[in-house]
């Protein structure tokens, strides 16, 4: 009775699936993030403008670390103040794992100038840092052991 469905609705698992991952049509349908999943409506017919559709990613406040050298997140609101940006069309690009994936692609060889550099960007401790690039980097080793196999046989 919530959402209207008949008696007689049948629905996939799948599709739903299919739908979080706007895989039916151009209309943006849903958002899926690491820590906020949204599922917007079909049509026209929501609350506000078009903006409505945005999912605000969380963004460092990189000033209160600076004040109280605590690491947090902005407030919603202040987040909310801030026009868009590069960082609205990427989501979870201030994760850890995002900020030191990408860091490893280009740097794969730390230095402690480096390490401590990218413990602030990502909040995390010199150590994880060291510990996150020493995983990625066996991960990679694994990858390229399989691929010499795969391309032997």
């Amino acid at each position: 009775m919530t959402w209207g469905s008949g008696e007689n609705f049948k629905a996939k698992y799948a599709d739903d699936y299919a739908r979080l991952n706007n895989e039916f049509g151009d209309t943006t349908t849903a958002f899926s993030g690491k820590y906020v999943t949204a599922i917007f409506r079909s049509n026209d017919n929501w609350i506000g403008n078009n903006s409505s559709r945005a999912i605000i990613q969380p963004l460092p406040d990189y000033f209160r670390y600076i004040r109280t050298g605590r690491l947090h997140y902005m407030s919603y609101e202040m987040r909310k103040s801030l026009e868009c940006g590069v960082w609205d069309n990427h989501p979870d690009i201030f994760l850890p794992e995002t900020i030191l994936g990408l860091a490893f692609k280009v740097i794969p060889h730390l230095t402690a100038d480096i390490s401590n550099s990218l413990a602030l960007l990502s909040w995390m401790t010199q150590t994880e840092v060291e510990n996150n690039f020493h995983h990625l980097r066996k991960q990679m080793e694994r990858d390229l052991t399989n691929e010499i196999e795969r391309n032997r046989t």
